[in-house]
Parts: structure tokens; sequence; C-alpha cells
């Protein structure tokens, strides 16, 4: 079990936790849909899973102008291998 901290409150997930399954359990905190985490300040996508004890910080689509939007895109870009017609 690891200790995970969010907005100043500490939950204990197993091991491998996907980073979407604990996005799933705290989106009705938030009126955006969460796309991406900080992982103790690192930018990470949800579908990473936990590895050790961390702080994690939430980011919607409401988080900075065009940034939800542009992360994204980019992720379908780096899906896509760079030929999408907005990559």
């Amino acid at each position: 079990m690891f200790q995970v901290t969010i907005n100043g409150k500490i939950e204990n997930y197993e091991a491998g936790t996907p980073y979407l399954t604990i996005a799933k359990k705290h989106q009705a905190e938030y009126p955006q849909d969460i796309i991406l985490v900080f992982v103790n300040g690192k930018l990470t996508e949800l579908y990473k899973s936990l590895k050790k004890d961390c702080e994690l910080k939430f980011v919607t689509t409401a988080d900075a102008p065009g940034g939800g939007y542009r992360a994204h895109r980019e992720g379908i870009c780096g899906f896509l291998g760079g030929k999408g017609p907005f990559c």
C-alpha cells in the first residue's frame, strides 16, 4: 500500500493502481474533466500507475487557456505518430 496525498488528504492505494482509477474517484470534485495528473510535480498521463508514495494534483480541461485541449491534441498526435490532420 502506498500513501497518496490529494488536496492535503492522505489516501491509501495498492501498488499498480492506475492514476485513472484515482482520478475517477475524485472527478466529482472538479467541474471539468480530469485529463492528466502531476505526480510529485511531474506531469503524467492517467493510464500510468502508482509506484510509490506521492502527492497528486489533477489537471482538468479548465486548467490554463487551451492547456487541456493542447494536451489532449498532443496525446492524439503521439498516438498517431505525428501524422494526424492537426499534428
